[in-house]
């Protein structure tokens, strides 16, 4: 099962939709991989989190 992750900040829920939809679509169109059997994940990691 193909796996992306991503790390990033503050994302609006419109913003993790797209992004989800177009990295699945364009992973899968690259790989010939149905989009079906991609995970991917959001890991928002907010400024306060490190020091």
């Amino acid at each position: 099962m193909p796996y992306i992750s991503i790390e990033s900040g503050r994302l609006s829920a419109e913003q993790k939709k797209q992004l989800i939809e177009r990295l699945t679509d364009t992973a899968s169109e690259i790989t010939n991989i149905p989009t079906q059997l991609f995970t991917v994940t959001i890991k928002e990691l907010h400024d306060e989190n490190f020091s």
